[in-house]
């Protein structure tokens, strides 16, 4: 399962590969369901209404990607999930829900951290597609897969190299963040049926 950030949706809008073709490669291959958080949905909505100045064409694009992407509400759980995100880590809210849905879908599976990070703990580990340097912090505890170019990567290592360290977590507030990492672990459990299962 794929859970899609707000930036390779906008990319994919704008015909920005390589960005674009993987996306378009992933809703055409119905084997891999692509999901994404209603908060997420709004952003890209958002974006494309502003760069088009037309409210008609976000809404015809959105309800074309609707009938590929699983568009799914934030629970109550998830919701706080994402609030602890945002405690722990210097990313924005919209970043937030879309690691709280990609935890909150891994339905009772458990990982080290470094399974996690390198998704070899499972087949079915949920991957978050995105090229939010916030989202590609050294230290998180969710799968993600970078759509940039080498190239570009390169070109913004600094603004990359920035992300990671802005993007961290936060000062004093690791021990908060224990009730999602294991100490002993780290370990991460999530549950799907009650949202996410904090330990």
């Amino acid at each position: 399962m794929v859970v899609l950030d707000a930036w390779p949706v906008v990319e994919y809008y704008a015909g920005n590969d390589p960005s674009a073709s993987e996306v378009e490669t992933l809703l055409s291959d119905y084997s891999t369901a692509a999901v994404m958080s209603a908060v997420n949905h709004a952003e890209v909505y958002s974006a494309i209404a502003t760069n088009a100045h037309d409210f008609s064409v976000a809404s015809h694009f959105m309800a074309s990607l609707r009938g590929v992407v699983s568009v799914v509400e934030p629970s109550p759980e998830v919701a706080e999930l994402a609030a602890l995100v945002k405690h722990c880590y210097h990313m924005s809210l919209g970043d937030c829900f879309a690691v709280a849905t990609a935890i909150s879908l891994s339905s009772d599976l458990w990982f080290t951290q470094t399974e996690w990070n390198t998704g070899s703990g499972s087949a079915s580990l949920v991957e978050l597609w995105t090229g939010d340097c916030e989202l590609i912090c050294e230290n998180r505890v969710w799968n993600v897969r970078d759509l940039r170019t080498s190239e570009t990567q390169l070109r913004h290592a600094t603004a990359v190299d920035e992300g990671r360290k802005k993007a961290g977590f936060r000062a004093g507030t690791q021990k908060g963040f224990s009730m999602l990492v294991h100490p002993s672990g780290p370990v991460l459990a999530a549950q799907a049926s009650s949202g996410v299962k904090l330990h």
